[in-house]
């Protein structure tokens, strides 16, 4: 994974630098377009031959992010969820864990 997230971050530097509009940046690759060539050809085939740790490395960090999106998409955030809480304003509900402390005979103590 370390793999991928450094030729991630490889790539993207570079791709960074390459759409520049700086002076230097535009004079080098006036200068030497054949050295950028080689340059951008070896990144391309360094980034195709890892391209399962690069994978790897964009699963490992977008996966949370679509179970997180996932999460919200599917929690009830609808009209019925808000007149069942509107319903219930009034009722005071015992949580879970407020039943077990019951059952084990432990008192709770209010802050």
């Amino acid at each position: 994974m370390a793999i991928g997230i450094v030729i991630l971050s490889v790539c993207i530097f570079l791709a960074g630098i390459m759409v520049s509009k700086e002076q230097k940046v535009l004079d080098i690759r006036r200068e030497h377009p054949y050295a950028i060539l080689i340059v951008l050809v070896g990144i391309a085939y360094c980034f195709i031959t890892y391209l399962p740790f690069v994978i790897i490395a964009l699963f490992s960090l977008c996966f949370p992010l679509l179970l997180v999106l996932i999460h919200a998409s599917i929690r009830l955030r609808g009209v019925n969820n808000k007149l069942n809480q509107k319903f219930f304003e009034g009722v005071i509900r015992e949580t879970v864990m407020a039943k077990i402390l019951r059952v084990l005979n432990v008192e709770a103590k209010a802050m």
